[in-house]
């Protein structure tokens, strides 16, 4: 449920430093004999999932404060943070205005710019920003049903666990005709036997059904929702009362 809604995100898992590799990194001629691993800065997940959905508010944030006229109108919520100042806001409207510099955020997942504490700096703007981020991209749950794995997730198509009708997707013309009694029965007329534990009342499809305790027959959609709401068993048992 927190994966879904992002309760509780921790920013600072996203945010990290890794040692470099490749031409000039560990590995290489330029490395060899350097007891400090050079490391960059590189945000975790930047192709999917909460990964992606903060490289996409980086930079359309980025994207957004470089598009104000004024240049003192940019970043408020950055300049805030005590090592952000105007030689930081130069560089990150350089690196937005730069061929490749967002594009290279949403994939590639980049952060080493030459920006001095930039994963510290990107991780207090998500914090501050948390509350529109989550508006944007979270999702509201329900969290008793989420939790509850004994639920069935309403997906259209599918069969109701508590009641044997089907789950239907419906425009909101629709909704004030919509009988479930009726138009959510998908079985059919076919007369099965089913032991009923105790009485109960039920109408569907136009007639009205009162079920006593014991083996009584009944409509193939009737036993269905009967055996889902816990009052009745397929089949019958011996000696139990015969129809009625």
């Amino acid at each position: 449920m927190n994966y879904i809604s992002g309760k509780d995100l921790d920013f600072k898992y996203f945010f990290r430093e890794v040692a470099m590799d490749g031409e000039f990194g560990t590995g290489s001629k330029a490395f060899k004999g350097i007891k400090n691993v050079p490391m960059k800065c590189t945000l975790a997940g930047y192709d999917s999932g909460w990964g992606k959905r903060i490289a996409l508010y980086l930079t359309d944030y980025m994207k957004a404060e470089c598009g104000k006229r004024y240049k003192k109108d940019m970043f408020p919520e950055l300049r805030r943070h005590e090592k952000v100042g105007d030689t930081t806001i130069k560089k990150l409207i350089n690196i937005t205005s730069s061929e490749n510099g967002l594009k290279d955020i949403l994939e590639r997942g980049r952060l080493d710019f030459d920006v001095r504490n930039f994963k510290d700096i990107a991780a207090y703007f998500m914090r501050e920003s948390v509350e529109d981020f989550l508006y944007r991209f979270g999702a509201s749950v329900d969290e008793p049903v989420t939790a509850d794995i004994k639920r069935l997730i309403r997906v259209p198509g599918s069969l109701h666990g508590g009641s044997g009708m089907l789950v239907k997707k419906l425009a909101l013309s629709e909704l004030e005709k919509f009988d479930p009694l009726n138009d959510a029965v998908v079985f059919d007329e076919r007369s099965v036997k089913i032991t009923v534990s105790k009485p109960f009342s039920v109408q569907m499809k136009g007639k009205d059904f009162k079920i006593e305790e014991g083996i009584q027959e009944v409509p193939e959609y009737a036993a269905v929702y009967l055996i889902c709401r816990g009052v009745a068993e397929y089949g019958h048992r011996r000696n139990q009362p015969n129809p009625v």
